[in-house]
């Protein structure tokens, strides 16, 4: 039987006579009659019991009736959940945001949650390069991270550049005279470095400003986090280059800025063509677009 059939069924039911229901159904009283005469044919059974003054369901007709109430419910919840569906109000949302990044998201992600509190956000962290390779692999729908050199298999939609400065532990204010700072003096200090990352070129541009300036480095430590980079001068570690971002250890260093250091990172939202099929992955894109 299908649902067409099903939901005849009930109403003839419900309404008590078979003339009633044709009236609600909007239709004729014969093909009415038919459907219920091959209904019982079909199970070989009445399912209705019919007298002149009196109407009585039988076993048979209330397993009926109780499988097409619970079937017509189903459906019901059904067509709901695929227009929440439609609209991008429910299901999954897979977001890669880079540490360097991480900034630049948090109150979009505050509004997204608020304005579709059925979608699930899954949130993946990592460096550049590598939510760039799960994004190429589709392992997230949206990635925030530092714009590769070659990105144009993907859509994009840049973010605000933050340019690099020298990144000093604010407790070697004693030690430095940050107001007549010169980077040469500095570099006997110990230096944090960037490592490289396939598919950006940084790290060369940093090492190439500095060789210009005849300048080695005394490298203790390299990551390509900038997140554990702050954390490691924010601890004395030592001295890096590193953008002039706000992240949770910045309270601890002293940015001197390098205008002759003409580099910056530029964070970018990207996603494939295919994302935007999806009406998540719409809604989330257009509220970031928004917010910048």
């Amino acid at each position: 039987m299908d649902l067409r059939q099903l939901r005849y069924f009930k109403e003839i039911v419900d309404q008590g006579s078979i003339s009633k229901a044709a009236e609600v159904l909007h239709m004729a009283q014969p093909p009415l009659s038919m459907l219920l005469k091959q209904i019982e044919e079909r199970y070989g059974t009445s399912l209705i019991k019919r007298y002149r003054q009196k109407w009585e369901i039988t076993e048979a007709g209330q397993m009926l009736y109780n499988h097409a109430t619970h079937m017509l419910q189903q459906m019901e919840m059904f067509d709901v959940k695929m227009d929440y569906m439609m609209q991008g109000e429910v299901g999954q949302l897979r977001v890669g945001v880079s540490s360097s990044c991480i900034h630049l998201v948090g109150d979009v992600i505050r509004q997204f949650s608020q304005s579709y509190p059925k979608v699930e956000l899954q949130i993946f962290k990592g460096d550049s390069e590598k939510l760039e390779q799960m994004l190429f692999n589709n392992e997230i729908d949206i990635a925030v991270i530092l714009a590769p050199e070659n990105s144009e298999q993907y859509e994009e939609f840049p973010l605000t550049p933050s340019p690099f400065a020298l990144a000093v532990p604010k407790n070697w204010s004693n030690e430095i005279d940050l107001d007549v700072v010169s980077i040469q003096n500095l570099m006997k200090f110990p230096f944090i470095s960037l490592e490289a990352m396939e598919g950006y070129s940084m790290l060369e541009n940093i090492i190439y400003y500095l060789k210009e300036k005849n300048i080695s480095l005394n490298i203790v430590a390299k990551c390509k986090d900038i997140t554990i980079a702050q954390y490691l001068v924010a601890k004395e570690v030592g001295i890096s280059i590193l953008p002039k971002i706000q992240l949770g250890y910045v309270d601890g260093i002293h940015f001197v800025d390098l205008p002759e250091l003409e580099i910056a990172i530029q964070p970018k939202l990207f996603y494939k063509q295919e994302a935007t099929f999806s009406p998540i992955c719409r809604n989330f894109i257009a509220l970031f677009k928004s917010n910048t």
